[in-house]
């Protein structure tokens, strides 16, 4: 075997499985679907998940773990391999300070339908909370624009009323801003043009 055998070293000597199986411990976590996760509430300590990586090595590697297992069936499961109360007890202090899933005894595909539908529950939460900020940015850029509409339209306002005062003060003072055609053509100054005019001809 490779000489990097190294997360399940003490089967090292007298294994069944192969060293690309237990290479590290993200393979062992990986190696049976998305539903099988010992962290599954948060990285555990060191030390406690050394306990899980051996369960993963022995059910692995260990030659005698077909002793145990349920047949015809359920080939992967185990039943009735017993345990030395110490090795428990130590796994039980290493994990002492750990959280884990307790849905249906602590079972990871109990506990992943359950992460699996907390997860939906979030998502749609966040879909929803999304969606009302939207809306809120959007009511936010219709009353900008609709603040905006109302000013310009108050200066439109204010201009023609100030232009209407304009033209009402020259009309006072006789000397209208808007005077007939037929008076711009009859007015001093085209007359004197005329006259002007005629004199020049007389001359000549």
């Amino acid at each position: 075997e490779a000489d990097d055998y190294t997360e399940c070293h003490p089967w090292k000597e007298a294994a069944c499985c192969y060293q690309s199986t237990v290479k590290d411990v993200d393979t062992l976590l990986n190696s049976y679907g998305p539903e099988y996760r010992w962290d599954r509430c948060g990285e555990l300590s060191p030390a406690c998940e050394r306990f899980f990586v051996q369960e993963a090595c022995f059910y692995e590697c260990d030659p005698n773990v077909g002793l145990w297992k349920i047949t015809p069936n359920h080939t992967w499961k185990i039943s009735g391999m017993p345990i030395k109360s110490d090795y428990c007890d130590a796994w039980h202090r290493a994990c002492y300070n750990d959280l884990f899933c307790a849905s249906d005894g602590g079972s990871y595909f109990s506990c992943a339908r359950e992460y699996k539908a907390l997860d939906t529950a979030f998502n749609q939460t966040v879909i929803v909370t999304e969606i009302v900020e939207l809306e809120g940015e959007t009511d936010k850029s219709v009353d900008v624009a609709l603040i905006i509409i109302i000013v310009v339209i108050v200066l439109i306002v204010i201009g023609m009323f100030v232009f209407i005062c304009y033209v009402r003060n020259r009309e006072q003072k006789g000397n209208p801003y808007f005077a007939p055609l037929e008076q711009d053509l009859n007015s001093p100054t085209r007359d004197n043009e005329t006259t002007g005019d005629a004199e020049m001809q007389g001359t000549r």
